[in-house]
């Protein structure tokens, strides 16, 4: 969320007990000062796809992007970091999805985990675009299982999964269950934390919804 002070109310007064952070992240004491438990933020890359350029090695990536703003000592109340690698799928939501890629991503992430960790924060491994991965269930299992390495990564590091799950987007719901079941087959269990959620296009502005309505469905979800 952003740092206004509307959002430092919607957390005081709606009792919000966790808060993402994409800017201002040396605010995160007084997040968790009006109530929050739990702060994690997401440091400011290029473009989602820009952990490619980096494949073989992980640790500059770490180091140029999140690195800086995870130990800056303003910063220190966050809990937990996202890795960086955020919404970068090589397939089409319907689509089959691309097992070596969701493999490699698994192996950058791997190492991201023990990285955040090693500088004494949380690590959060996934947050794959909503309908991500992609394919028929059975597929999107298949996915999953390719993206075990990372998973299991959060696991020793006490870490979360991030997911994004847009309400508006038919299918949602798959890779959640599909990740669920994969997690379940190999008794691997992480908390999975919904890092973006909402209405996606058309958005809540386009459908003709005052922000309180809005807000109501988000409830409601």
């Amino acid at each position: 969320i952003c740092c206004s002070e509307d959002a430092m109310r919607l957390v005081r007064d709606g009792k919000a007990p966790a808060v993402k952070l994409l800017q201002a992240f040396d605010r995160a004491a007084e997040f968790k000062a009006a109530g929050a438990q739990l702060v994690i933020a997401r440091a400011p890359v290029p473009a989602d796809d820009t952990w490619r350029a980096y494949v073989g090695n992980p640790e500059a990536f770490y180091t140029k992007f999140i690195r800086p703003h995870l130990t800056h000592p303003a910063n220190s109340a966050v809990d937990a970091w996202e890795t960086g690698v955020n919404e970068d799928n090589r397939k089409a939501s319907g689509e089959t999805p691309d097992y070596a890629d969701w493999s490699a991503r698994a192996e950058f992430e791997r190492i991201l985990c023990a990285l955040i960790a090693r500088d004494g924060k949380r690590p959060i491994v996934a947050n794959p675009s909503v309908g991500q991965p992609s394919g028929t269930p059975d597929e999107q299992r298949r996915a999953w299982r390719e993206y075990m390495p990372a998973i299991t990564a959060a696991q020793m590091f006490r870490g979360f999964i991030g997911l994004h799950a847009y309400w508006t987007v038919a299918g949602w719901e798959g890779p959640l269950r599909a990740l669920f079941a994969v997690m379940t087959e190999t008794r691997t269990m992480v908390p999975a934390l919904i890092t973006e959620c909402g209405a996606d296009l058309p958005n809540w502005r386009e459908r003709g919804l005052t922000p309180a309505q809005y807000a109501q469905q988000a409830i409601v979800f």
